[in-house]
């Protein structure tokens, strides 16, 4: 993909994007996935459906290191990875039960659904009882993310 984007370009064009930074540095996906899990018991599966770097899905560019080298391998130069640290708001969703079903339609509490280990219900469920109190702080639509500011030039 890097290579056919940079046959796009112009000598001398810039790429800019941001990539997430490791899973657990993201408490978007991070936190919902450790709800459930604690709630699992004897149902907890041994691996975990967390992608990792290198790995398909939104986590794979999570370590600078293979970013760069990625970037490189395919001919870009003057390459930059900046990380950045801030706050994700999900201020569209009103309500306890609206955040809890967002995050248990995404990422790795998806995949424990999808793999029969919880019911969606059953997630949300614990998801709700989890954002109660954050909710009622008025801080359950703010989470906490990383990701890396990547700059490289043709």
């Amino acid at each position: 993909a890097f290579r056919n984007l940079r046959a796009m370009l112009a000598p001398g064009g810039p790429i800019v994007f941001a990539a997430w930074a490791e899973f657990e540095e993201n408490e978007w996906v991070h936190s919902p996935l450790q709800v459930v899990l604690e709630h699992l018991g004897d149902r907890r599966p041994e691996t975990l459906p967390v992608p990792g770097p290198g790995t398909p899905g939104p986590f794979s560019l999570a370590a600078p290191g293979d970013i760069a080298r990625l970037l490189e391998e395919t001919g870009w130069h003057d390459i930059s990875i900046t990380p950045w640290a801030g706050h994700l708001e999900f201020s569209s969703l009103d309500t306890v039960e609206d955040i809890a079903a967002f995050m248990a339609g995404m990422g790795a509490v998806a995949r424990l659904i999808e793999r029969g280990l919880v019911r969606r219900d059953e997630a949300e469920d614990m998801l709700c009882h989890f954002l109660a109190p954050l909710h009622e702080e008025g801080t359950a639509h703010t989470w906490r993310a990383k990701a890396w500011i990547v700059r490289a030039v043709r």
